[in-house]
């Protein structure tokens, strides 16, 4: 377990490292070597490690009173945190009020209809102390909380799914 400040600093320096290693490899020729792109393939690797390590990092580092999302496959619910332990959070439901502007738009056919703009729809929240409460377990595999096989996420992001 590594602080998320550690993991971003190595993530930009591996992305500098491969911007260079681009450059030196197209600044003459256009038939680079076969050591050239295994450097290049590794140094992609190893990106893509960095960045699910700075993710998991920066969601393990959740704490009491932040806001967090659990995603339920296509819907999302807003959720605070108002307990941790080690391997272990309690989450509390949030109001997740709807903006009176958004309404679904629609286009029906078939058995059913679809809802066209479904991504324009946001909320605003607000505590619930009466909301509530489930546990999230930490994760190292999926570098998240899970619950019931649902990923908690950083930040409050409610969304309801027309289409589903």
């Amino acid at each position: 377990m590594r602080d998320s400040t550690v993991v971003f600093k190595e993530l930009e320096q591996a992305k500098a490292q491969h911007k260079a290693a681009l450059e030196e490899l197209f600044k003459d020729t256009y038939n680079p070597t076969k050591e050239q792109y295994k450097g290049i393939h590794e140094l992609d690797r190893r990106i893509d490690d960095l960045e699910f390590e700075l993710i998991k990092e920066r969601r393990r580092e959740i704490k009491v009173g932040d806001g967090c999302t659990l995603v339920l496959w296509t819907d999302k619910e807003a959720y605070t945190v108002i307990r941790k332990g080690k391997k272990m959070i309690v989450m509390q439901r949030d109001k997740a009020i709807k903006d009176p502007s958004f309404k679904p738009e629609w286009i029906t056919g078939g058995f059913s209809a679809i809802c066209t703009n479904n991504s324009d729809q946001s909320y605003t929240y607000e505590r619930d102390p009466n909301g509530s409460t489930i546990r999230a377990f930490w994760s190292e595999v999926n570098g998240c909380y899970m619950h019931s096989g649902c990923k908690v996420i950083n930040g409050r992001h409610e969304f309801y799914d027309y289409n589903f």
